[in-house]
């Protein structure tokens, strides 16, 4: 299954004196996505353009795979996270509407 992942980076929750570590975290959690894409586990990914943070596209098995594979980056700590699950556009059309239209001709008339 295809998740799309949105990860912001809280810059605040890095005190002062500890910024240094934090930009070599940030290298090696590049390291870890490169690692991640050559596994086949994570697709693609992309910089926020204006904040730090991330845009990917992850498969996964499961969704707690997914999460186990998130949890184990190294910049998880000052992560704020969204996780949208994905289908294809064509599931949609094939599978949920023709369900959506049964489910509304069986409600009764108001």
């Amino acid at each position: 299954m295809l998740h799309l992942v949105i990860d912001e980076f809280d810059m605040s929750r890095i005190p002062a004196d500890k910024m240094a570590e934090a930009i070599g975290m940030g290298k090696v959690h590049n390291a870890a996505l490169k690692a991640a894409q050559q596994k086949g586990m994570l697709k693609q990914w992309w910089a926020l353009a204006d904040k730090p943070g991330n845009v990917m596209l992850w498969e996964s098995g499961s969704l707690e795979e997914l999460t186990m594979n998130l949890a184990s980056l190294p910049a998880n700590p000052i992560v704020n996270r969204e996780v949208f699950p994905l289908v294809p556009s064509d599931f949609i059309i094939k599978e949920l509407m023709p369900r959506l239209e049964e489910m509304f001709k069986l409600r009764p008339n108001k």
